[in-house]
């Protein structure tokens, strides 16, 4: 995995911005929980 290269502001960035392409994802696990 190359989480070590982005940062916590960009997976945030890039959650957010799939839940509101695709709202109701419930099979999505929260990788920004983990890292912060």
């Amino acid at each position: 995995m190359t989480l070590q290269l982005i940062s916590a502001e960009e997976i945030i960035q890039f959650h957010d911005r799939l839940l509101r392409v695709t709202p109701g994802v419930t099979g999505m696990p929260d990788h920004s929980a983990s890292i912060i």
